[in-house]
C-alpha cells in the first residue's frame, strides 16, 4: 500500500506519509468505495467539498494513497499531453507525468505520485478522469455474471421516477438540458454511469462535482435515450437502434483497465453494450431550443 518512501518516476522530491497516518474519505463509484488518503487535512477538506455528494461510509473496495509532486511545467518546446498514458508491469504514467504510480490488483491498492496543480478546480477534471479508469479496472476484474457497465458523456435526470439520457458532442446542450431540468433531479450534466443487467437498464451520476448545476445523487431505471440537436424549433423525432450506435460510440469513456492496451477488447466490449442498450431503450433526437417546451414533448 505503498510503504516505500521513493519517488516512483523521475528522482523529483516528493512530500510521502506513511499510508496508516493518513487522514482519509471513502466516496461512492457505482458498485464501489474508494478509500482516498491525500495526506493532509487542507486536501481532505478540497476533496471532502469536490465529492460532496457521494461520499461513503462503507468498507472500501480498493485504498488510493497519494503523495503530491511540486508543479513542474512542461520543458520549452514540449508539449504536455493530458491524455497520454503508459505502462509497464505495474507500474503507470497518466498524462505525461501528471500521475504516476503502481497498482496491486490483488490488494486492490493504488499508489499515486500526483501534480499537484491538478487538486485545483480548473485542473481536478484530470484526476476525475483518472478515477474513471480505476472504476473500469474494478468494474472489469470482478464482473458480475449478466451486468455491464459503462459512463457514457451525457445529463442524467431522473423525472417521476423515470430516468433520462441526453448525450452529444460539446457544446451540443447537454449542461443547457441540466439547467433547464432543476425543478426534477440531474444526476449529473456531463457523465453518466450505465448499468446494464438481464432484468433492468439503470443509471445514475459519477461522483465528480458537474459543471454548471447542482446535482443530486440518485439510481433509477432508465426510459428513454435522446441525442441532442440545437434548433430553433422543439421536436422530437424516432431513431433506428444502428443510428444510436453509430452516434453514442464516440460518447462512451473507453472502458479500459489501468494495466491493458487492449483497445480492440475495449472497443467491442463498448459496441455490444451499446447495441444490447440500443435494443432495450427507445432512442430519439432531441431538437430543441433554449427552454424547457422539450419535456412537453417527452410527456
Amino acid at each position: 500500500m505503498g510503504h516505500n518512501s521513493h519517488t516512483l518516476y523521475g528522482g523529483r522530491k516528493s512530500r510521502f506519509i506513511h499510508l496508516t497516518m493518513l487522514p482519509s474519505l471513502e466516496i461512492k463509484f457505482g458498485r464501489f468505495t474508494f478509500s482516498l488518503s491525500p495526506g493532509d487535512n487542507k486536501t481532505i477538506k478540497y476533496l471532502k467539498e469536490h465529492y460532496s455528494i457521494c461520499q461513503s461510509y462503507s468498507s472500501p473496495d480498493l485504498s488510493i494513497s497519494i503523495e503530491f509532486i511540486p508543479s513542474h511545467p512542461p520543458s520549452l518546446g514540449v508539449e504536455r499531453k493530458p491524455y497520454e498514458y503508459t505502462f509497464t508491469n505495474n507500474q503507470f504514467n497518466f498524462g505525461s507525468g501528471l500521475i504516476t504510480g503502481n497498482w496491486d490488483s490483488k490488494k486492490k491498492t493504488c499508489s499515486l505520485s500526483v501534480d499537484e496543480s491538478l487538486f485545483t478546480p480548473k485542473e481536478i477534471w484530470l484526476f476525475d478522469r483518472f478515477l474513471c479508469r480505476i472504476f473500469y479496472t474494478l468494474s472489469l476484474e470482478e464482473r458480475v455474471k449478466g451486468e455491464e457497465e459503462l459512463i457514457i458523456h451525457g445529463t442524467g435526470i431522473l423525472k417521476d421516477g423515470k430516468g433520462y439520457v441526453f448525450f452529444g458532442p460539446p457544446e451540443s446542450g447537454k449542461s443547457t438540458v441540466a439547467q433547464l431540468s432543476h425543478r426534477f433531479q440531474v444526476l449529473h450534466d456531463d457523465m453518466i454511469l450505465v448499468n446494464l443487467t438481464e432484468n433492468e437498464v439503470s443509471i445514475e451520476g459519477v461522483p465528480f462535482n458537474p459543471k454548471v448545476v447542482e446535482r443530486r445523487n440518485g439510481r433509477g431505471e432508465l426510459s428513454k435515450i435522446f441525442s441532442l440537436h440545437k434548433s430553433e424549433k422543439t421536436m422530437i423525432e424516432k431513431g433506428s437502434p444502428e443510428e444510436f450506435i453509430r452516434k453514442v460510440l464516440p460518447e462512451i469513456f473507453l472502458p479500459q483497465p489501468l494495466l491493458s492496451e487492449d483497445r480492440k477488447g475495449a472497443f467491442q466490449y463498448m459496441l455490444n453494450f451499446a447495441t444490447k442498450l440500443g435494443e432495450r431503450i427507445p432512442y430519439y433526437r432531441l431538437f430543441f431550443k433554449k427552454d424547457e417546451s422539450f419535456w412537453r414533448l417527452i410527456e
